[in-house]
């Protein structure tokens, strides 16, 4: 081989053809080797006849140093990721617990109360009490449970034993109108005017428009002779229910209690205008007018409501005595006859009836 046509392996020192890019003898590169090297070591050359003589092996040398040579520059070029340790560590596995055991159902009431309420619905105050007991049982903090309990007490007639239950559940929940309306009305009823007064005066100090407070108010203002105060509440409702014949008719007879006839006549005459069949408030207005000095009138609208509705013994007894006071005997007695026959069951039937037989006694006399 001629001095410029080998490579001089650098690592082995193996000879090699000058085409040759790596060693036939260890594969390492000779890209870089330049060619015509310093001579070898003689035992670590191989002649060129030699490698001439065994092709195909130095070919197979080659290619397995070709690939050793690949796999170490890509190694080195992109290393592999550090092992996590977390591979060489048992899992965690939770810890075994026992299933939970069930709690058991709370009582609430919710069953005894419905049940109640639907006595309550059917008119069974006295047979709703028990259930709303044992709903107040189960749930004592139930504003719901014990105001349902207060109603049922008082409409079956335990109303002292009602009012501890209406303001525990106000006390439970004290914004609730309803609650203080209802114990408010209860209050009234039974006689006690200022607590009740106190109740609706609080809803109206928040709500002043509440209409029901206000019609309570009034009623209990009448009851303790606030003629001003009745009349104011009772004002302002007419004036928020024009169409309530009740409201109006209220307002008409606190007006009249406090004085003030010719106001009084004007909402009777208006009450009575729509509702002709009103049969109290055409009474309460003859009255009025009475009272002004006007018989022949007070007797006229009870004429008027005698002939429209000729089968209402109320019309008929208001007759009687509006025809006695103004002199006309005899028609009265006829009026109160007719009331007796309309009415034979009523209360003052037979004392009524009485009354027509000694009118006629007096008049037959003479005296």
């Amino acid at each position: 081989m001629k001095a410029s046509d080998f490579r001089v392996c650098p690592n082995c020192g193996t000879r090699n053809k000058s085409k040759w890019e790596f060693c036939a003898k260890c594969g390492e590169s000779l890209q870089e080797v330049p060619l015509g090297d310093a001579e070898a070591p003689a035992a670590a050359v191989v002649a060129e006849d030699e490698a001439a003589e065994l092709p195909g092996r130095t070919i197979a040398g080659f290619l397995a140093a070709l690939a050793v040579a690949i796999g170490v520059f890509f190694a080195f070029r992109n290393p592999p990721a550090p092992t996590s340790p977390a591979i060489f560590s048992a899992p965690t596995v939770p810890p075994s617990l026992p299933e939970p055991a069930p709690e058991p159902a709370k009582p609430t009431g919710r069953a005894e109360y419905e049940a109640g309420l639907k006595r309550l619905n059917q008119n069974d105050p006295a047979g709703a009490v028990p259930l709303f007991a044992q709903a107040v049982a189960a749930d004592s903090q139930s504003a719901l449970y014990r105001h349902a309990y207060a109603v049922a007490l008082f409409q079956s007639g335990a109303r002292e034993a009602s009012l501890p239950e209406y303001r525990a559940a106000l006390s439970l929940d004290p914004d609730n109108t309803t609650y203080r309306l209802n114990l408010g009305k209860a209050l009234a009823k039974m006689g006690l005017n200022e607590e009740a007064a106190r109740e609706l005066t609080a809803i109206l100090s928040r709500e002043p428009s509440n209409a029901e407070a206000l019609q309570q108010l009034g009623r209990v203002s009448a009851a303790t002779g606030d003629k001003a105060g009745a009349i104011d509440s009772l004002r302002k409702i007419a004036a928020m229910r024009p169409g309530d014949a009740v409201a109006q008719q209220e307002l008409a007879v606190a007006l009249e209690q406090g004085g003030d006839l010719e106001g009084a006549k004007g909402v009777y005459a208006q009450v009575l205008g729509k509702n002709p069949d009103a049969h109290i408030t055409r009474g309460l207005l003859a009255e009025v007018i009475y009272r002004q000095g006007d018989g022949e009138q007070a007797v006229g609208i009870m004429r008027q409501g005698v002939q429209a509705f000729p089968q209402a013994p109320l019309l008929h007894r208001g007759l009687a005595s509006m025809l006695e006071r103004t002199g006309k005997v005899e028609e009265a007695v006829a009026e109160y006859r007719e009331y007796a026959r309309l009415a034979p069951d009523s209360a003052d039937a037979r004392q009524l009836k009485e009354r027509a037989e000694k009118l006629e006694k007096k008049t037959a006399s003479g005296s």
